[in-house]
């Protein structure tokens, strides 16, 4: 994923290689990764273009896993693509997925996202309810520490300012900002 140029090459390559299965899903599982590559390396409409194709297939036939998959690379593609309303709706599924499996931790990520994409939607309240929820399940999780929860840590503290809960929001950025340096993060 880091090397874009060869990720997307390898991505295609099995996506060719998994025509030759009689099931479809090896090749689904190769076109998304194609999109989130052309995403990461900025053609995020041409990953639209690879897995848009495949909606229908996985709301049709895909299992839970398949599907929570599926949403969660198409809101990613759909974000870098800055469709934030589609963003916000395929995430929402996606969030559906990972909570009808119960995964916390799919669950924390996606639902920290859908804050920030409801921020930059200018859903402030909303945004800051969702940044709240992925700290809790973060602490469900014990997985606080580090950048991670730094991050998340912020968004409730920008969030906060933003709906003039300023005491809370100094809190939230001084703690934030009390992680990252102790982790020795980039600031």
């Amino acid at each position: 994923a880091a090397d874009h140029e060869a990720g997307v090459a390898a991505a295609v390559q099995a996506a060719e290689l998994a025509r030759r299965f009689d099931s479809p899903w090896p090749r689904f599982e190769a076109e998304r990764l194609h999109a989130v590559g052309l995403a990461q390396s900025g053609r995020a409409i041409e990953g639209l273009a690879v897995i848009e194709p495949f909606r229908e297939q996985v709301e049709r036939g895909g299992n839970v896993e398949q599907k929570g998959r599926f949403w969660a690379d198409y809101a990613y593609v759909l974000n870098t693509a800055r469709r934030l309303r589609d963003t916000a709706q395929a995430l929402g599924r996606a969030i559906e997925n990972a909570r009808s499996q119960g995964d916390l931790a799919e669950l924390a990520t996606l639902t920290s996202n859908l804050a920030t994409v409801k921020g930059n939607l200018g859903h402030v309240g909303e945004a800051l309810d969702l940044a709240q929820a992925a700290l809790a399940l973060q602490e469900q999780l014990g997985n606080t520490d580090g950048p991670t929860g730094g991050v998340v840590e912020t968004y409730v503290g920008l969030y906060c300012g933003m709906v003039g809960r300023y005491r809370e929001a100094l809190e939230r950025l001084d703690s934030a900002l009390a992680r990252f340096q102790r982790d020795g993060q980039t600031l």
